[in-house]
């Protein structure tokens, strides 16, 4: 195996491939980097079943429960109130789908009592296979489960560098991860693509590597860091071949349909003039950059025909407006029948719209929000309740696919608003409904954190995760 490990932890999503581990092992190999994949979420969901698997993806981030069913694995017992836990879960949705409380927390119950046994398992076999270096990505709700592998690795092996990066790493969450768990030698905030080689090449000729910007190794770095590719231009298509090997591996092909995330951009062009007030997705990377659209319709093609899979999710935050006269028209002449999700802004044109279904585009999450005026300005969102009725609309006729939300709890919102708009609802019911109402979070990056005096906003640290990390309060600030 690779001198280059690369672990896909749960909970991970089945149905697709990491595009962050992806991109990694492209960049590494095209410097000639040995490196490979290991989808050990694949392994953990056939282990545990996919539907105990998929309960997790029910519950909302706030709650956590993935991440409490590696914490022993990670961090070993620690006392905290399993009563006051559950108190604190939000159960509405496991309640809609008629999943009894109990039955549910035995579930939760077992993926625990897995989890211990999976990491040890794990670890031997990554360690049996002498890599000189392993990295986890950690994106929602991935990382105590980064963290418990890489802690067995250092036990059985501290020869082995260890790394982590992703979402969860981004910033002040990177700087605590690395201070409250020193056994990640390494922890990386922001993109990682450029920087990636000159880490793992010093690793690798067993030197301590030099000062890299993003790159966060135990010293109390002179500001947060925030790594940022300059040119999506000059990154590889990525490599997804470890992906269906563990695949077919699992044998999950009945229960797993793959789908292939691509990327034609990064930031988001919108975000970049007027931030949704919501919105941490794009951390502090919001500039926008988008790939020429010769090599975006090449990667499509060269991706379906390397895979034999023609459904992709575009994992962009927003969909480049140039490519509805470029890129589309193109992905609707191609050979293959490309089935699409993008996500988009809400006021598209209904020509716009047409172009989507043409290209191939089956579902888009275009951002609604809300059908009031006055809950879209708070929200700085740059459309209007009649603009987002009628794309709902136009997609109806067009048989688009529409996935939104309806979101409440807004600084400065009035309730006679919503009120406003229930009586709206009724005479919308020939439309595509709302996935959800439900209330705003506060997420970290988001101008209601960064900005929280400005908007009368007072937040702390959700309480749950003093169930998930044995750690001080005052940590959380930081990690959450």
């Amino acid at each position: 195996m690779g001198k280059v490990l690369l672990v896909n932890m749960p909970y991970g999503v089945l149905e697709r491939p990491s595009i962050a581990l992806a991109n990694l092992q492209a960049v590494l190999q095209q410097a000639g980097i040995d490196t490979h994949c290991i989808y050990a979420n694949l392994r953990f969901a056939r282990r545990v079943d996919t539907r105990r698997y998929r309960a997790i993806g029910l519950s909302t981030p706030e709650d956590l429960l993935g991440e409490w069913t590696f914490s022993e694995a990670a961090f070993g017992c620690f006392d905290y109130d399993l009563a006051e836990y559950k108190k604190n879960v939000y159960y509405d949705l496991f309640d809609s789908v008629g999943l009894c409380r109990d039955r549910f927390w035995q579930g939760l119950d077992y993926l625990r009592s897995q989890a211990g046994p999976f990491i040890l398992e794990l670890a031997e076999e990554i360690v049996s296979q002498r890599p000189r270096v392993v990295g986890c990505s950690s994106s929602f709700q991935q990382h105590c489960a980064s963290l418990a592998l890489l802690r067995k690795i250092r036990e059985l092996d501290p020869s082995i560098a260890t790394l982590m990066g992703g979402a969860n790493c981004e910033g002040s969450m990177g700087v605590a991860t690395r201070r409250n768990f020193p056994w990640v030698d390494y922890v990386v905030s922001g993109e990682a693509e450029e920087l990636v080689v000159p880490l793992v090449e010093s690793l690798l000729a067993g030197q301590k590597p030099p000062s890299i910007y993003g790159v966060l190794d135990g010293r109390p770095p002179l500001q947060v860091p925030r790594a940022t590719v300059r040119s999506l231009e000059t990154l590889p298509v990525p490599v997804f071949h470890d992906y269906f090997r563990e695949l077919a591996e699992s044998r999950l092909f009945n229960e797993v349909a793959p789908a292939l995330p691509i990327e034609t951009s990064r930031g988001c062009w919108w975000g970049a003039k007027h931030h949704c007030t919501f919105c941490g997705l794009n951390g502090h990377g919001m500039g926008f950059r988008v790939k020429d659209p010769d090599r975006a319709v090449r990667e499509f093609d060269e991706l379906a025909s390397t895979y034999l899979v023609e459904d992709f999710l575009i994992v962009d935050n927003i969909l480049a407006m140039d490519y509805f006269q470029s890129v589309l028209p193109r992905l609707a002449e191609s050979p293959h029948n490309y089935r699409i999700f993008v996500e988009t802004k809400a006021n598209l044109k209904r020509n716009q719209l047409q172009a989507l279904v043409e290209a191939g585009v089956r579902w888009v999450l275009p951002g609604f929000e809300s059908f009031h005026d006055e809950v879209l300005k708070l929200m700085d969102k740059g459309t209007t309740g009649l603009i987002n009725i009628q794309t709902l609309k136009w997609a109806r006729e067009l048989g688009l696919r529409m996935s939104w939300s309806i979101l409440c709890g807004f600084p400065g919102e009035r309730d006679e608003w919503y009120g406003e708009m229930a009586e709206v609802i009724p005479l919308l019911e020939h439309l595509q409904p709302p996935s959800a109402v439900c209330k705003v979070s506060y997420h970290r990056f988001s101008p209601y954190h960064q900005d929280a005096e400005r908007y009368g906003v007072k937040h702390q640290p959700g309480p749950n995760y003093a169930y998930v990390y044995p750690i001080s309060a005052e940590e959380f600030v930081d990690l959450a």
